[in-house]
């Protein structure tokens, strides 16, 4: 039998790390990175990583939240490994 995981499970560790991520990420901006250089670029990897996770979420969005319609293409489209198993419905 498949054990069944629920969301519940991972709620607690996901608030702890978006709690800690500020904290790390100032720790890491303050004492590894020493020149303005180095400084310069993590700030531009913080935000080219904010950007592919807003992208991500707005991908996935219609998927998560069913707020479109989306057609079998579409849906097939939203797959990104192959054990995903997306039920399409044929009408």
């Amino acid at each position: 039998m498949e054990k069944t995981l629920f969301l519940y499970h991972y709620l607690p560790a996901l608030t702890f790390q978006i709690l800690l991520l500020p904290v790390v990420l100032q720790h890491i901006s303050e004492h590894l990175c020493r020149s303005q250089l180095h400084r310069s670029l993590f700030g531009a990897l913080v935000v080219a990583w904010y950007s592919a996770a807003c992208h991500v979420f707005n991908v996935l969005r219609p998927l998560t939240y069913g707020d479109k319609s989306l057609s079998p293409s579409d849906l097939q489209a939203l797959r990104w490994r192959e054990s995903w198993d997306i039920l399409i419905r044929k009408h």
